[in-house]
């Protein structure tokens, strides 16, 4: 028996530099709320206060604030939080400074997660040795878990990283605990949720819902976020950073208002790109077809009141806003970058990952909202967003940690032959 196993569960700090909505946020709140169930106590340290935090707390979870006035203040306040506290494990989930903090207080044991490599984002990530440097940051950690299989490789061929160092794990979410909110849903939400993913009724032969309801989930959507019920809309949930490219929202609607006037777009989110992308919009012409709702936290909802979500980004790990519209049902155009192909596979799901085009995008957009197309969608999406579950990406992560304490017990990772008695 370890030293660990003897005074109790296993002890994981979870450390992420702020605390507020977003895909990172989404993943280490589904780690606080289920790792319990494995027998692993989270920890969470973020920098500033935030939503994430209020979650924490309302479930009796311990958490530290680390303020991050400058790098060295917050690496200096981190090293000592770690020092005091002596987690089994730090698992970092923004940056290496957190590594770095965890190598000096000498924590046994240091997990990070690449939650989006960025891969091709600017001059700077075309520079040959880019991936030698990021390879480098990774070796701050023992173990780096990658959220889709191609940031894997591209540590590996072009990190350098020996591939035993480097996991791939994909998000995913649950019918009971997904949710782009940080408050869990009330009853009507996760029923609504419930029936956009089939388990409600089984209006169709493989469990995906029929176009009645979708119609009837669309219409309640649009009236709870204040939309027209009438029309046709385009939606896009996320930062409206360079990273998601939204100017490209406003460039796709454009081409679609073309053929048809009653496109509209929704743009859920805020960041340093709102007020060009308004002109953008004015520019064009079509400021009066989009709807801008801010960093509302109804992203979901927000899913199920358009025709078709579009995800136009530059990089990507592989983001919980193509999962929660796969969980909503709805027609998907994306980029092909980082794990979005991985998700959008098959015959029917691939016809959703394209490059990016205006004219090309509308076209497909037109495409994939047909009814019979709107119908072969939801059926592969059910089947796929099911093979996602939010169950599985907890125990594997539950494995690592679990494993990452038994080297750091032994000094080697356990054999088949004392697994079980470790």
């Amino acid at each position: 028996m370890t030293s660990t196993q003897a005074r109790g569960p296993l002890r994981v700090a979870q450390i992420i530099h702020g605390a507020g909505v977003g895909g990172t946020e989404r993943h280490i709140r589904s780690l606080l709320e289920r790792l319990p169930e494995h027998g692993i106590t989270p920890i969470l340290i973020a920098s500033e206060e935030g939503t994430l935090l209020e979650f924490a707390r309302s479930r009796g979870i311990e958490t530290h604030v680390a303020p991050r006035t400058s790098a060295w203040s917050y690496l200096r306040a981190l090293r000592r939080l770690l020092e005091t506290m002596r987690p089994d494990i730090a698992h970092a989930h923004s940056g290496r400074l957190p590594c770095i903090a965890a190598r000096l207080a000498r924590i046994p044991r240091i997990v990070e997660t690449r939650h989006g490599a960025l891969i091709g984002l600017g001059p700077v990530r075309q520079w040959p040795a880019i991936g030698l440097v990021e390879g480098w940051k990774c070796r701050m950690a023992h173990q780096t878990i990658t959220v889709c299989a191609s940031d894997r490789r591209w540590l590996i061929t072009r990190g350098g990283l020996d591939p035993s160092r480097v996991l791939s794990i994909l998000n995913g979410i649950s019918v009971d605990h997904g949710d782009t909110s940080l408050s869990r849903p009330d009853a009507s939400q996760t029923q609504d949720r419930m029936r956009a993913l089939g388990r409600g009724s089984r209006s169709t032969p493989n469990g995906s819902v029929g176009a009645n309801e979708r119609q009837e989930l669309m219409r309640k959507a649009r009236e709870e976020l204040g939309l027209p019920t009438e029309g046709r809309w385009i939606g896009f949930v996320g930062r409206l950073t360079a990273q998601k490219a939204p100017e490209r929202m406003i460039d796709l609607l454009t081409a679609l208002r073309r053929s048809d006037p009653q496109w509209r777009a929704l743009i859920v989110g805020d960041g340093p790109k709102l007020e060009s992308l308004k002109e953008r919009a004015r520019l064009n012409g079509i400021e009066d077809a989009v709807v801008w709702k801010g960093s509302d936290p109804r992203g979901e909802l927000a899913m199920r009141a358009v025709d078709c979500v579009c995800l136009p980004s530059i990089s990507e790990g592989l983001p919980y806003v193509l999962l929660e519209a796969l969980a909503a049902g709805r027609p998907i155009v994306a980029t092909p970058v980082g794990g979005v192909p991985e998700v959008l596979d098959g015959p029917v799901l691939e016809r959703g990952c394209l490059p990016w085009n205006a004219p090309g995008w509308a076209a497909r957009v037109e495409m994939l909202t047909d009814p019979v197309s709107s119908q072969e969608w939801s059926d592969a999406a059910y089947a796929r967003i099911l093979a996602l579950d939010e169950g599985d990406m907890i125990g594997a992560l539950a494995s690592v940690y679990r494993g990452a304490s038994y080297v750091a017990a032994h000094g080697r990772y356990p054999s088949v032959a004392n697994t079980s008695s470790s």
